[in-house]
This record gives C-alpha cells, structure tokens and sequence, in this order.
C-alpha cells in the first residue's frame, strides 16, 4: 500500500526527522483541499497520518508546530461539521473523527491542562461534546431536545457515519484522557 510506503520514507530512509516532520506538515497542509477532493481514499490518508503521529510521540520527537496543526485540524473538523449540518449528507466517509492527538506527555503534544482546555473548558473549543453530540451519537442529542420540549427541530445526521469511523471517534475520547466528572487524569507517575 502507498500509506506503508510513505511511512517508510518518513521514518526509515534519512537519518534526523527532517523528512517526518515533512510528511506530518504535508498531510496537514492537504487536509482541507486534496484530501477532500479524493475523499473515497481518506482512510489511507487518516491512517498515515496517525501513523506518523503515533511515531513521533513513540520516538520522543518534537513537533515544533504541534499546536498549530492542532488548531487546524480542530477548526477542520468544526467546518466538516458544519457542513454536514448545513447539507444533511456525509463528504468524509472515512475520517476518523480527530484521533490524532490523543497522546499525552510527548514533546509538542497537548499536556493534560492544554487537553482538558481544549476539550471541555469553558473558552476552549469544546471538542469533547462536539465529538460525542454531532460526530459519535447526535440520536442522543435530538432525543434529549425531543424530551425537553416535545418536539424534534432537526434531523440527527452522525459525521462520522460508518462503523470505522465511529470506532475512530469513540477511541479519539479515550485517547484523549479525559473523564467529565473529574477534568484531566493526572500524570501516570502519580497513579503508582
């Protein structure tokens, strides 16, 4: 498969992570417009890129733009949402609902307090709730309205609509360390 042969390039044919790094900020730059337009292929795309992600956090590798990339693919994921909203139908059948930067405690990735910013505090971009009410399980959303008020206003339709996906999004929560009642796990040193 191409993904297995790009990954091999990125991580096997230079010496440094010059040529990692380049992948990973390639795959990011393409997200909203190659990507998109050869959407029957996403999964390899996704895949790859997790890949090269879970790589980098294995190898201890510093991503400089971390945070930036992160911002784009949460706003990325925002826009797919609300396009779907707005069209009723799917484009992305193979995306795997933000499971790329679940890891904790890598250089470059989101520490415990910038995740539980980014998932549920308030001023933060919500992603937590936004992926299990619009991408995971929005029956449940529409149910709660309908028991609230009696009436449906709008259609329940998942943005991620296929079981790989769904999969993908329930497993970008428990990546993501986060328990609502509590906020953030604490580091695993302290839970010895």
């Amino acid at each position: 498969m191409a993904q297995e042969q790009f990954f091999l390039m990125a991580t096997r044919c230079c010496m440094g992570h010059r040529p990692l790094l380049f992948f990973i900020t390639l795959l990011f730059t393409v997200l909203g417009s190659t990507a998109k337009e050869r959407a029957k292929h996403a999964g390899d795309y996704f895949t790859l890129l997790r890949h090269l992600l879970n790589y980098a956090y294995n190898s201890n590798i510093n991503l400089p733009n971390a945070e930036v990339l992160l911002n784009n693919e949460i706003d990325w994921l925002k826009r797919i949402r609300d396009e779907v909203k707005r069209t009723g139908t799917r484009v992305w059948r193979d995306h795997p609902g933000g499971a790329s930067w679940g890891h904790q405690g890598a250089p470059g990735f989101p520490d415990p307090e910038k995740k539980y910013h980014i998932g549920c505090e308030k001023g933060g971009a919500n992603l937590i709730k936004e992926l299990i009410d619009d991408f995971i399980f929005p029956a449940s959303n529409v149910y709660l309205q309908y028991m609230k008020s009696g009436s449906c206003r709008e259609q329940a339709i998942p943005v991620c609509g296929t079981p790989a996906t769904i999969t993908a999004g329930c497993e970008a929560l428990t990546e993501w360390e986060y328990l609502p009642p509590v906020g953030p796990r604490p580091p695993r040193a302290s839970w010895a």
